[in-house]
C-alpha cells in the first residue's frame, strides 16, 4: 500500500518517514491484521492507545487519522480495497467538552514575552554566528514570523528569488503546505526600518542564494529550519523561562491576533496567512492587491521598541567592531 501510494506523485522525504512511521505503529497494535481487515473499530481502538501511551492531543490524532486515511483511500479508490476505516472519522469525539484551559493548547505569545524576545536581554544577547543556524537567522526569522504570521519552514526556504520590490517590497511564498499557502506578503515597514532590505542586498553581494547560509540540517529527511526552531524554543523555554505552550509556531498565533486588535479584515489576514475560506466566493479573483494588503498591514503596532540587528559580513564571525558600531537600538 505505502509503495503504491508513493507512485501518484513524488511525497515530500518527511511526508514518507512519517507515513512509514505511522504504518509499523498500526501493524504492531494490530499484528493478526492486513490492511483489507482492518476495521473502524480498530481505528479507534488505535488512536485511542496513541492518545494514551504516547499522550498525542486530538490534534495530533486528526493528523495522524488522516494520513493513514490518505494511505487507504487511494486503495479503495482503485479498489483494491473495499473500505477505508479512517474515512469521516469524527475525531471531535477526543477533544474535551468542558470549558477547562490544560495550559497543554499552543498559546500566541503575550506582549510580555514578545518584549523579552526582542530585547537586549533575549534575542540580542547571543552574537555568536554557531547554533541556530547563525545569528541572521536566529534574528531574522523570529521578526518575520512576527510581522507576517508565516510558517517557520516558509520562511527557512526563502532566497533572493523570493524577493522582488515592484510595485513594493515584498517575498512570494512559492512552495507551502498547500495551494492556499502560495502567496505574496508585503513587508512591514518595521521590518524595513529595522534594515532587512539592507540584510538582503547584503546576502546577495556576498554571492549567497539562500537568505540564511548558515542554517543547515545535517538530518537527511529534515528541513534546515527545523534547526532554528529546536534553538529557539530551546531559548524561550531554558534561558528565558517560558512555558511550554509558546513555540515558534506562536508567532503565527500572534500575528492573527494583531491583524484581528488591528481590525484587518479577517479576508484579508486569511490571505497574508494562506489560510483557506469556507466561503466559496473567495476563491474567485485573484484577492486583495498588494498595495491593499501593505495599507493593512501598516496597522499592526508594538509597544516596545526593537533593536537594530547586526549587519551582514559574509562571515561566521561577527567581529567586535561590526557589533561596536551597530547598537542595539531602532534609529
Amino acid at each position: 500500500m505505502l509503495d503504491y501510494w508513493q507512485q501518484d506523485c513524488e511525497r515530500r522525504p518527511r511526508t514518507v518517514q512519517e507515513m512509514q512511521t505511522l504504518i509499523q505503529s498500526l501493524s504492531s497494535f494490530l499484528p493478526n491484521k492486513t490492511p483489507a481487515t482492518v476495521t473502524r473499530q480498530d481505528a479507534t481502538a488505535w488512536l485511542r492507545h496513541q492518545r494514551e501511551t504516547r499522550g498525542n492531543a486530538p490534534k495530533t490524532l486528526e493528523k495522524k487519522g488522516t494520513l493513514m486515511g490518505a494511505l487507504f483511500s487511494i486503495a479503495v479508490k482503485d479498489e483494491i480495497l473495499s473500505s477505508n476505516p479512517f474515512a469521516d472519522f469524527d475525531y471531535a469525539r477526543f477533544v474535551q467538552k468542558i470549558g477547562v484551559d490544560t495550559g497543554e493548547d499552543r498559546k500566541p505569545f503575550s506582549q510580555e514575552q514578545l518584549a523579552r524576545i526582542f530585547s537586549p536581554e533575549g534575542l540580542f544577547s547571543q552574537r555568536r554566528q554557531t547554533g541556530g543556524g547563525g545569528y541572521h537567522a536566529r534574528i531574522w526569522l523570529p521578526l518575520l514570523g512576527l510581522f507576517t504570521g508565516a510558517r517557520l519552514d516558509e520562511l527557512g526556504r526563502l532566497t533572493l528569488q523570493n524577493f522582488e520590490s515592484v510595485p513594493l517590497p515584498h517575498f512570494r511564498i512559492r512552495r507551502g503546505k498547500n495551494d492556499d499557502s502560495l502567496r505574496q506578503i508585503p513587508l512591514h515597514p518595521q521590518l524595513i526600518d529595522l534594515g532587512f532590505l539592507d540584510y538582503v542586498e547584503a546576502i546577495k553581494a556576498s554571492g549567497q542564494e539562500r537568505l540564511w547560509p548558515f542554517l543547515k540540517t545535517k538530518g537527511i529527511n529534515k528541513n534546515d529550519s527545523e534547526v532554528l526552531g529546536r534553538w529557539f524554543n530551546g531559548h524561550i523555554h531554558k534561558k528565558l523561562g517560558f512555558p511550554d505552550n509558546v513555540v515558534f509556531h506562536s508567532f503565527r498565533h500572534t500575528f492573527k491576533d494583531l491583524c484581528r486588535n488591528a481590525h484587518i479584515p479577517k479576508d484579508a489576514h486569511h490571505q497574508l496567512t494562506g489560510h483557506s475560506s469556507s466561503d466559496t466566493g473567495d476563491s474567485y479573483g485573484e484577492g486583495f492587491a498588494l498595495e491593499v494588503l501593505y495599507e493593512e498591514i501598516q496597522r499592526i503596532t508594538l509597544p516596545f521598541t526593537i533593536p537594530r540587528p547586526l549587519p551582514f559580513t559574509g562571515s561566521k564571525t561577527l567581529t567586535k567592531k561590526a557589533a561596536a558600531g551597530h547598537p542595539h537600538r531602532v534609529p
